[in-house]
């Protein structure tokens, strides 16, 4: 019984903290909502924008093959009834590489030589940095406009 009271007041404490706790990140999110931040000089957010393009433009001027599509590696099984790659996955023929794009708005598939299918490779690695490079600039054009001429409320 006196452990069954120990164990009971030891819950009302925890809770009672629990609440406490809660209450005092109330009052502390309250004091924060009405805070108001600062807002950042225009000239500052012109100059940092600015850099970050430069940085983009530079990233950019780097590349040199450019890819948009997705390499394939593929074993195939020639389909010969003695062959052992009928059996044996570890047997199949290959790797052959395949590399499919969008072009003229239709899918096409190419066979490339492994030679090919290396400069391929660095190729579309490019194209995908290159897209988040342009994203990031019009991010940033977009962070110059509303800095240059801010909107009007």
């Amino acid at each position: 019984m006196v452990q069954a009271l120990a164990v009971q007041d030891e819950a009302s404490l925890v809770g009672e903290r629990c609440l406490h706790a809660f209450h005092s990140v109330a009052k502390l999110s309250d004091r924060l909502s009405k805070v108001k931040l600062m807002p950042r000089r225009p000239e500052l957010i012109i100059e940092q924008a600015r850099e970050r393009i430069e940085r983009i433009h530079e990233a950019l001027s780097e590349i040199d093959y450019l890819c948009s599509g997705t390499l394939l590696e593929r074993m195939k099984v020639c389909g010969k009834p003695g062959c052992r790659c009928a059996q044996d996955p570890d047997a199949r023929h290959g790797p052959y590489y395949e590399w499919g794009h969008m072009k003229g708005g239709k899918l096409v598939h190419r066979t490339v030589s492994p030679e090919q299918a290396a400069v391929l490779r660095r190729a579309i690695a490019n194209y995908r940095q290159a897209r988040k490079l342009m994203q990031a600039w019009e991010d940033e054009t977009e962070r110059l406009i509303d800095a240059e001429a801010p909107r009007k409320s």
